[in-house]
């Protein structure tokens, strides 16, 4: 594998991730100005998001989902006590 497609394997372009995560490009924005979405790298004119930022920001929201599940789940358990 040459230089160029390994630092490319290590960044996706907006496209990529609006496709990654089943959303509009113009989606993406609007969750990335809002802070929802992580941000991108800005090369020259080009936007791109580190794979392993896009990673760890899956990581998180699932261990948040997570947790909210296991507290709603806490509070009906302790409801039918």
């Amino acid at each position: 594998m040459d230089e160029q497609q390994n630092s490319e394997s290590l960044f996706m372009t907006a496209d990529e991730v609006a496709q990654r995560y089943r959303i509009s490009v113009r989606q993406l924005q609007r969750l990335v100005s809002l802070g929802e979405m992580p941000q991108p790298l800005k090369f020259g004119g080009c936007l791109r998001w580190p794979i392993q930022g896009l990673e760890e920001f899956e990581s998180d929201r699932i261990n948040e989902s997570i947790a909210v599940f296991n507290s709603t789940s806490r509070h009906k358990n302790t409801r039918r006590k």
